[in-house]
Formats: structure tokens, C-alpha cells, sequence
């Protein structure tokens, strides 16, 4: 091979170690270790049982949906709060931290006369904070308490933990915002709860030199500052180089056996009765976002979607076990990608074809392994992804150098032209396949799907309308029962776009016309399509889909649900949303699904819709908002462009199907 092939190949190395240094250094770490490799590190910890337990002395309430329906709202009262905490107090809990920030004054008269029994507890009570105001919270907290001074944390002296303060931890110039004056004296103090999207938490965050510990910190016996160093129950806590710890993850189920719902508790205080549950010396969270609609998510979790305030319980086992990942510094990081590089290139220059690709394969399983085991048996987290990338890049580049030769330049130009013309075939492939899926797909949608616009039936006037992102859709509609007195409508939505979707609808549609010819009822109906969807399909495919069910001679509807957002219901100028939380077809055998009666009375309307036109519990406040300001039922078309309007900003580009349902008379609508 000649020198200026040699030279450029030795580039190419470079360059290459060079990218995975420089990456290795960047936030695009950050995204391969939350996205590849801590799925992978926590996932075979799990399958290996070296997932720690929590902690017996954990326990967790949460404000659920049942709560929801107990107190017949999304709040609770400061008397109930007062009796919750003084019961739990009587139990002699070690801290009680609460997920809330109450940056709104009570609303009741006679909350100064709770608050002060609040006051009278000798239990330690800890509130959220927050370093950006939202409009349910825009109290700013001064930090004047001595608690939040370096003093207060630094054993030793003060001065000398400075430059660690300033540069090790995390770092503010922002406010913070949190409880609201009312309750000074009833709580203790306040702590972030703050986390980051790639599964670290920041355990202290400094404010203009004032320290605002995470709240979950609050469960461990003791935290300060000595020598430069975190120290959690007189333990070294491993930092990042940002100043955060590690999330120790588990399985939400693991969280689930350490909680209960917050209306047993106040049923339990209201009538004056011990909270048994509760036991000396215990850390009690209570999560107050965990009921429908409510709940922040960190979405890149391990173990899937994971609710912000399971993260608060996280940190605060760890802190009450000294259970802390320990990371691997920077330089240590570049290290092994650089070794792993340059072994890479010694198996290439060292073997033959045959053994430099059984040594390589060997060598990445070796490396692989050990760090599964010091994460699974020692908790150290050592970086697995960009090594082996390192190993595996600069071995090639050494072999292909190795191996071509004199003959790289004929061998080039050759490829350069079958690869040009395997270019063209293969787009001339990709235009025939296309062409052939899109005709599918028009054939599916024309022949099997109801002609869309307004149908009448008895009492009801019902209209729909399916719009596809693509030439062909994934959202469908079955119309039940033609000529009967009872009329079901379906309105489904099978997760995917274009052919991949439209092939499934057509199966789908083809079952439902085998009920319909069976006779089942509508209950009956979902769970035999949902048992053929994963019979079909195997958990590839899944579907929403809700139904309505008129009949002819009664002003009474059923409603039914399985995955999709629910209904949205209009009557005597009120809107409300009908969630009818369920089982989406096709996620596994044990499936439910929602089902409500609806008495009608005329001048009413509901409607429905997939998450093509909008998604999320933002979008569906602002909806009903907007629907409470209508003063008659709008048109189909009005109805579409209400959507268009409010949906825009929470959507991604997907179908859009929209049922609407009328009664064709002038009255006022009940709910049974």
C-alpha cells in the first residue's frame, strides 16, 4: 500500500478517536447513556435480582384518582391536611416530605386555626421548590432562614468549601419559588424537585450562595459538606462532574408495594384512628400529582415512563440506605475509550481475518460483562457504549488498511459503480413498492370504511369525519346495526401511519363484521377484537378505539372506551371531559374497558377524537375551556376548526378522525 493511502488511513483513526473523545465530553453522552446504556444496565440488573429493595422505612401516599373521587376534588382542604399530618405525627415518623410546593394561600376562613396545629407537631414537615413560577405558583422565597446558609452546612471551615460550592455543585441565578407565607412555621423547610431528563438529580442546587437541598434528602439522617465532599449519614455521596447523583431506578412496581392512597389516610384522620401503617423512626412522601391527567413524566426511564414524584422516592431511599451509584469521572471515561480504540488497532495489525474478528467479538463480550458486573454487584457505573464503539471502528479501519492493498483504488472504483447502480435499482424497487402500497391503501379505505357527513338515527344526529396524514389512514369507523333500532358507531385508531397501518384496519374491520353478523354485545365485541389483535399481531400492533351506542325509541346512550381520550360532553351550558380511563386493544389478555351511561335530553352534544387533532391533559383543559364559552351546540364544521385551533400546539402529525354526536330536539341533558 502506498504512503498516501497509509497516511490517509492513520486520519481516518484519528479523526475517529477524536469524534468519540470529543462526544464523550459532550451532552451526546449524556443521551447515549439515558437512552442505550442505562436501559441496558438497569434492565439486566433487574433480570440478575441485583435490583436492591426500597427501603421498609419508605412509605408513600399518593393523591390518585381514588383520592380524586374521596374528596371530590383535585385538592385537599387545610383541615384534612392538618388531620392527616398530626396523625401521621402521633407515629413518630422521622420527616414527612410533601411533593407540593403550595404557592397559593388556603382558601378556607379558618385555615390559621390548622396550620396552627400543624405548627405544634414536633415532626419535621418538608415542601417543594421550584426555580420557575408557573401560574399555580408565583411565591418567591427569600432564603433568609439560616438553614440555607453555607454555614449551616459546612462542617469545618467555610471559606475553604467554597470553591466547592461555587464549582462542584449545581449552580442558580435564578428565584425560587415555593410555599406561600400563610404556612410559615408549619413546615419545616423546602427542597427542589427538580430532575433532569437524562436520569440524574442535582442533590443540592446553589442559589446566590444560599444551598437548597432536593427534598428527598430530607429522608437521610444527616447531609453537609466537609472537605470538598457531599456527605449523606457521615457517607461520601459520588457526584458527576455536574454536580448530580445518579438515579438509583427500579421498576414503578417496586414502588407500588410501598404505597397506598392518600383517602385512606384522611378517611383514617377524619375518624380519629391510628394510621397503623406508620412506624417510628419512618420517611412518609406523599405525592399529590399522581391522579389522571396530573402526573409529569420522565419519559427516557428504564423501566418506561416514569412519575416525578416516584423520583423524589428514589432519592430519598438512597438516602436513607446510602444506596448511590458511583460514576465514572471524565478523564477516566476518556481513558478507556482511548485504550479500547488503540486495542482495536493491535487485534487488526496482530491476526488474521478469521481471528481478529473471533478475538474482537470475544474481547467486546469480556469488557461488556465486567461492566455489567461492577454495575449490578458494586454499583459502578463504568461507560460501555463508546468503548466498544471505539473498538470496534479503529479495528476496522485497521483491517480494511490491511487487508485491500495495492488494489483499494481499482477495488473503489468498481464498488463506485455497482453501488451507483444498485442506488437505482433499489429506488426504482422503493417507487414500484410504494406505488403498490399506496393503491392498497386507497383500496382499503374506499371499500371497507362508511361513507363519512351526518346520519340520523331515532333521536340522534351523529357525524364523522376521517382525515389521513398520509395517502392512507390508520384511523377507521364502523357503523353497527344498519336498519336496527340499536345503531353502534366505532371510531378507532391503530398506532402507525401509511400501509403499516392500513393493512391491520382492514383486518380490524373485517372481525368487527364478524361480530356484528354474531350478535355480541359491544363488552363482548372489545374483548374478542382485543384477543384477535394479539393472536394476529402478537403485541405488534395496538388500537384505540370508542364506541357509542344509540337506540332508536330511548334518549339514552352507552358509552364505551378502550384507549382512546375519551368523550367531551356539552349540556345547560357546563362542559366537562369524560376520560373513561381503559385498556388500549392489543397491550395484553387482561384488558379494561370504560364504560358510562348517558340519559339525553335535547340541545346537548358530545363528541370524540383521535390524538391527531390534540393530546395531553393541557390541550383538553384549554378545550373545555374554550367549549364553555360557546353558548349552542356548533356545527360539525365549527366543531373541526375548534380543534384545529386549540390542537395545534399539541399535536404531532398523524391522522385525525372526529365522531360527533346531537340530539335532535330542544331540553337540557342529565347524566345517569
Amino acid at each position: 500500500m502506498r504512503k498516501g493511502s497509509q497516511r490517509i488511513f492513520t486520519l481516518v483513526w484519528f479523526f475517529w478517536v477524536i469524534a468519540l473523545l470529543s462526544i464523550s465530553s459532550s451532552s451526546m453522552n449524556d443521551t447515549i447513556q439515558s437512552s442505550v446504556s442505562d436501559r441496558v444496565f438497569f434492565k439486566t440488573r433487574q433480570a440478575l435480582g441485583k435490583t436492591p429493595p426500597l427501603s421498609s422505612r419508605l412509605k408513600v401516599y399518593a393523591f390518585d384518582d381514588n383520592t380524586v373521587k374521596y374528596l371530590g376534588g383535585d385538592s385537599v382542604s387545610t383541615q384534612d391536611l392538618s388531620l392527616f399530618l398530626t396523625n401521621i405525627a402521633r407515629k413518630k415518623p422521622r420527616a414527612i416530605i410533601l411533593d407540593r410546593l403550595f404557592g397559593r394561600a388556603p382558601p378556607e376562613e379558618n385555615a390559621k386555626h390548622f396550620l396552627e396545629e400543624m405548627e405544634k407537631m414536633h415532626i419535621p414537615v418538608y415542601t417543594g421548590a421550584a426555580d420557575k413560577s408557573d401560574p399555580s405558583n408565583q411565591t418567591k422565597h427569600d432564603l433568609t432562614e439560616p438553614q440555607y446558609d453555607p454555614s449551616h452546612w459546612v462542617i469545618g471551615d467555610v471559606e475553604s468549601n467554597m470553591p466547592f460550592i461555587r464549582h462542584s455543585l449545581h449552580n442558580e441565578n435564578g428565584n425560587v419559588y415555593a410555599y406561600e407565607k400563610t404556612y410559615k412555621g408549619a413546615f419545616r423547610g423546602i427542597g427542589h424537585i427538580a430532575f433532569h431528563s437524562i436520569g440524574a438529580v442535582d442533590p443540592l442546587i446553589v442559589f446566590h450562595d444560599k444551598i437548597v437541598p432536593h427534598i428527598g434528602l430530607y429522608a437521610a439522617e444527616s447531609f453537609a459538606i466537609k472537605d470538598q465532599k457531599l456527605l449523606v449519614n457521615n457517607e461520601v455521596v459520588p457526584l458527576t462532574e455536574r454536580g448530580s447523583v445518579i438515579v438509583n431506578h427500579r421498576p414503578p412496581l417496586d414502588f407500588y408495594s410501598r404505597m397506598k392512597p392518600l383517602s385512606g389516610a384522611l378517611a383514617r384522620a377524619r375518624a380519629h384512628q391510628q394510621e397503623e401503617w406508620i412506624q417510628e423512626g419512618d420517611v412518609v412522601i406523599v405525592i399529590f400529582n399522581f391522579y389522571t391527567g396530573s402526573t409529569d413524566f420522565l419519559e427516557a426511564a428504564p423501566f418506561g415512563n416514569l412519575p416525578g414524584g416516584l423520583y423524589v422516592s428514589t432519592l430519598a431511599d438512597s438516602a436513607l440506605e446510602n444506596r448511590w451509584i458511583t460514576p465514572t469521572n471524565n478523564i477516566t471515561s476518556l481513558v478507556i475509550i482511548l485504550i479500547m480504540s488503540i486495542f482495536g488497532v493491535v487485534l487488526a495489525r496482530s491476526t488474521g481475518s478469521v481471528v481478529f474478528w473471533i478475538a474482537t467479538i470475544l474481547l467486546s463480550l469480556g469488557f461488556f460483562a465486567g461492566c455489567i458486573y461492577l454495575f449490578s454487584y458494586h454499583d459502578i457505573m463504568v461507560p460501555w457504549v463508546l468503548p466498544l464503539v471505539g473498538l470496534l471502528g479503529g479495528g476496522t479501519i485497521q483491517y480494511v488498511k490491511q487487508r485491500l492493498g495495492n488494489e483499494l483504488k481499482a477495488v473503489a472504483t468498481e464498488n463506485q459503480l455497482l453501488v451507483e447502480r444498485a442506488l437505482r435499482l433499489e429506488e426504482e424497487k422503493m417507487n414500484i413498492q410504494l406505488v403498490e402500497r399506496l393503491n392498497l391503501g386507497r383500496a382499503i379505505q374506499q371499500i371497507l370504511l362508511p361513507p363519512t357527513g351526518a346520519q340520523d338515527h331515532g333521536s340522534f344526529t351523529f357525524d364523522m369525519s376521517y382525515i389521513p396524514n398520509q395517502e392512507m389512514s390508520g384511523d377507521w369507523v364502523y357503523i353497527w346495526g344498519k336498519d336496527q333500532d340499536e345503531k353502534r358507531v366505532i371510531i378507532g385508531d391503530v398506532v402507525g401511519k401509511g400501509p403499516s397501518a392500513a393493512i391491520p384496519v382492514a383486518i380490524l374491520i373485517g372481525i368487527l363484521g364478524e361480530c356484528e353478523k354474531s350478535g355480541m354485545g359491544t363488552e363482548e365485541t372489545l374483548r374478542y377484537l382485543n384477543g384477535r389483535i394479539l393472536e394476529l399481531f402478537g403485541k405488534q400492533v395496538t388500537c384505540s378505539c370508542s364506541v357509542v351506542v344509540m337506540t332508536r325509541n330511548s334518549m339514552e346512550i352507552d358509552l364505551y372506551n378502550a384507549g382512546s381520550p375519551g368523550w367531551f360532553f356539552r349540556s345547560e351550558g357546563k362542559s366537562r371531559h369524560i376520560s373513561m380511563r381503559s385498556t388500549t386493544l392489543g397491550m395484553g389478555t387482561e384488558a379494561y374497558f370504560a364504560h358510562e351511561k348517558l340519559l339525553l335530553t335535547p340541545d346537548s352534544f358530545l363528541f370524540t377524537f383521535t390524538d391527531g387533532y390534540m393530546e395531553g391533559a393541557r390541550a383538553f383543559r384549554r378545550l373545555i375551556t374554550k367549549l364553555g364559552t360557546i353558548d349552542e351546540a356548533p356545527s360539525f364544521e365549527e366543531l373541526q376548526n375548534i380543534l384545529d385551533e386549540i390542537g395545534k400546539s399539541f399535536r404531532l402529525e398523524d391522522d385525525r378522525s372526529l365522531l360527533m354526536v346531537k340530539t335532535r330536539s330542544q331540553a337540557s341533558t342529565k347524566v345517569s
